[in-house]
């Protein structure tokens, strides 16, 4: 179900009841929460389905370098990365946090701004 059917949904469903009267602010502010849950919820699974798709990409990339050359390649490998350490590392870091501001925080912000059409 899209977020704007829930949306709608959870309106339709507050305002429906005439005899029992439901506060404005108090209908906005729950459908603010569902909308900040399920984004939230959102990101977090964007962000680990991506996660998963390097990790196995990265998986499948040292299998089929296993079974092309042996562990000669795999030995090479993990020479170059022991080697240059601290350079891998600050790359992925530095990577990782790019990823983090990009996923996360920038799409928490601009639905905090309500610029995001969620």
């Amino acid at each position: 179900m899209k977020n704007t059917e829930i949306d709608r949904l959870m309106r339709e469903a507050l305002e429906s009841h005439n005899d029992f009267k439901i506060p404005e602010q108090l209908i906005h502010s729950t459908i603010h929460k569902l909308e900040r849950r399920m984004l939230i919820r959102e990101i977090v699974l964007e962000l680990a389905f991506k996660l998963g798709l390097v990790i196995i990409s990265l998986g499948i990339l040292a299998l089929a370098l296993t079974l092309a050359d042996g562990t000669r390649m795999m030995n090479s490998i993990v020479d170059f990365v022991v080697a240059q350490r601290q350079i891998i590392f600050s790359v992925l870091f530095l990577a990782f946090v790019i990823l983090i501001v990009d996923q996360v925080v920038l799409r928490f912000y601009l639905f905090k701004s309500g610029r995001l059409g969620y």
